[in-house]
């Protein structure tokens, strides 16, 4: 028997009692051994738990819990609230959102809620087992019950359901792993958006004839449509917005909203397909953006709103613009998918707004490549046509547009227009400059053909540090005398002004040279004024060729002289041999006030020489005499000297 170390009781003979329980604030550890007994009882105060000292070896103490329960699990750990202790000897295990734990016999069983139960949203469409939802339409009904905005998450599978979309919904699936097969109406408020789906349908996806005002977005989605619309919506008035779609439809418009007015939005999508059915948009005040697109059905826009293309797209089939829509288009083309130009117009305007198009090809072999009847403006700038390039003669043209035929600019003040051969300033402004700027060194050529300027002026003009600036007449044929190269200054007649060059040192001097038309007989005259007849320097007679001039005439150069024909009766120098002492030479142009001089050239036999006298018969000639010194009127019979003659007549 066990010692037994107290007793209790009055009056009573000793009796073996079991040791007293240790009361305590914690629990026992192994190095509780010293003063205690196997049997020991040890009640921790702070948990309620109860041990009992199993066995005492090598001074180590084993204490096995003896309750509540059998377990050494002191504690449970969730993902929150740390380490959970028993209370009184229970630790709870409790379901939470769509989670139920069923309690039997020594077993916990943690459930799966049969609706719901799922993290992402309540609303799970897949395989039964797997989802809180086998169909769509199951999922929506729930949704639309609960209220408010959800979301429906689609397993992937294929799903052949006509959906009645009742509520503000988003569907979403795995980058199409679910397939919706049908044709869908939608909600007339609020939001629905589908996103990572394949859709298909024999007619369209979404069908409603109502005005309803939901706003629609498919992203990250492929369509495939035998015949039909996308959005078969023809009096809708919410958005309708597309991103990052593809298509592999047969006959597809796309969006059909022809009496409605929803703000269209279509980015980064493939879409469209055949030429059975046309999109149909409507403006009505608001916006029809298309953002990097491919659109391979026909396209009819109308309303009053307005329209962007932007950013890469490309029409593959017509585009109509009416109604009194407005905007503009940049880096937009039209051509088929495989690159052909289209057989139908590219684009048929029929809007009273004004739309730019800017950066951007048309590629068609219908005649005209751009029709239409619309009373607005049209601005291109940066469009080249790679086959027709001609216009509906309805259509106001202006802007830039760059084709075989024509090119008009994007100024409306002071626009030209370039078109065969000719260059024609017709903007809005009275006075207009056409300037020409060659880049660096280069230079402005005509090879062919002349330059004419019916008002205003032809100004080349750079600042050129270093270099020339000249305007150059360059006939490079040398095989022909007539292949010449010129410049020509003209005016009207005779009653005009001058024809002219001037010659200009900016703050310095001026010359001009020209034909003084105000003159009696059109003199060239050389004047150091801006103006022919003031300060004239050099005066060319139009009619005899005298030639006048204001100021010196100076050889400054050695070994120069001034060369004068002569010889002739008409001619103002020349030779002559006396004869007998003398000699009369023929000259019709001889004035009766002409200064003759005269130098003897050599004696020849002469064997005395005499002092030579001229007299002047006019008209007619002149006589040289040699005159016998100290004898006045003696005629020096011995001299037959060589003399030559220089007449010089006064002003």
């Amino acid at each position: 028997m066990a010692k037994r170390t107290k007793s209790y009781g009055l009056n009573n003979p000793l009796q073996d009692v079991f040791p007293v329980p240790v009361r305590a604030q914690r629990a026992p550890t192994s190095t509780d051994a010293k003063f205690y007994e196997v049997g020991q009882i040890w009640v921790d105060q702070t948990t309620s738990q109860i041990y009992g000292l199993a066995n005492v070896s090598g001074g180590s103490a084993t204490w096995s819990i003896l309750g509540p329960g059998s377990s050494d699990v002191d504690t449970l750990t969730g993902d929150t609230g740390g380490a959970l202790s028993p209370t009184a000897g229970n630790i709870n295990i409790l379901g939470g959102d769509g989670i139920t734990v069923d309690g039997a016999g020594s077993t916990l069983t943690i459930n799966r809620d049969a609706e719901g139960g799922f993290p992402i949203t309540p609303y799970v469409v897949g395989p039964s087992g797997e989802a809180g939802y086998t169909t769509i339409q199951a999922a929506i009904d729930a949704a639309t019950a609960a209220g408010g905005t959800n979301m429906i998450w689609v397993q992937p599978g294929t799903y052949t359901e006509d959906l009645n979309i009742t509520s503000s919904i988003t569907f979403m699936s795995i980058d199409g792993a679910a397939t919706i097969t049908g044709q869908h109406t939608p909600p007339t408020s609020g939001a629905v958006t589908f996103d990572g789906f394949v859709l298909t349908s024999a007619t369209n996806i979404l069908n409603s004839a109502a005005a309803g005002s939901t706003v629609f977005n498919i992203n990250n989605s492929f369509i495939i449509i035998t015949n039909g619309y996308i959005f078969n919506l023809p009096n809708w008035t919410g958005e309708i917005l597309m991103d990052n779609c593809g298509e592999a439809s047969t006959n597809d418009g796309v969006i059909n909203n022809v009496t409605g007015s929803s703000d269209i939005k279509l980015i980064n999508v493939e879409m469209g397909a055949g030429t059975g059915n046309t999109m149909q948009l409507n403006g009505g005040g608001g916006f029809l953006r298309f953002d990097t697109c491919n659109v391979n059905c026909p396209v009819n826009m109308v309303g009053s709103g307005e329209v962007l293309f932007q950013n890469g797209v490309r029409f593959g089939e017509t585009v109509t613009i009416g109604g009194s829509l407005q905007g503009f288009s940049l880096e937009t083309c039209w051509m088929d998918t495989d690159g052909t130009p289209l057989s139908t117009a590219a684009l048929v305007y029929n809007s009273s707004g004004d739309f730019i198009l800017t950066d951007g090809s048309i590629s068609s072999t219908n005649t005209p490549a751009i029709d239409g009847t619309g009373s607005g403006t049209i601005t291109l700038a940066g469009i080249s046509f790679t086959h027709d390039d001609t216009f509906s003669s309805s259509l106001t043209l202006s802007g830039g547009t760059d084709t075989s035929g024509s090119f008009e600019t994007l100024d409306q003040a002071a626009g030209l227009t370039i078109s065969g051969n000719d260059i024609d300033a017709d903007g809005s402004d009275a006075n207009i400059s056409i300037t020409v700027s060659p880049k660096g060194t280069g230079d402005f050529v005509v090879d062919v053909g002349d330059i004419q300027d019916t008002a205003g002026d032809i100004i080349a003009t750079r600042s050129s540090a270093g270099g020339d600036v000249t305007v150059e007449a360059t006939n490079s044929d040398n095989t022909n005398v007539a292949s010449r190269g010129g410049f020509e200054a003209a005016v009207g007649g005779t009653s005009a002004g001058d024809p002219y060059v001037n010659f200009l040192i900016s703050g310095g001097q001026t010359f001009t040279m020209g034909i003084d038309n105000s003159s009696t007989n059109d003199d060239f005259v050389i004047s150091d004024n801006a103006t022919l007849g003031t300060n004239d320097r050099l005066v060319i007679d139009g009619s005899s060729g005298d030639t006048s001039i204001t100021g010196n005439l100076s050889l400054p150069t050695a070994a120069t002289q001034i060369r004068v024909e002569g010889g002739a009766v008409t001619d103002f120098i020349g030779q002559a041999t006396l004869v007998a002492g003398t000699v009369t030479v023929a000259n019709t142009n001889i004035a009766a006030t002409d200064k003759i001089l005269v130098t003897r050239e050599g004696v020849g036999a002469s064997t005395a020489l005499g002092v030579l006298d001229v007299s002047i018969t006019a008209s007619t000639s002149f006589t040289i005499t040699a005159l016998q010194p100290g004898t006045p009127g003696s005629t020096e019979t011995n001299d037959v000297s060589i003399v030559n003659y220089f007449i010089v007549r006064q002003l």
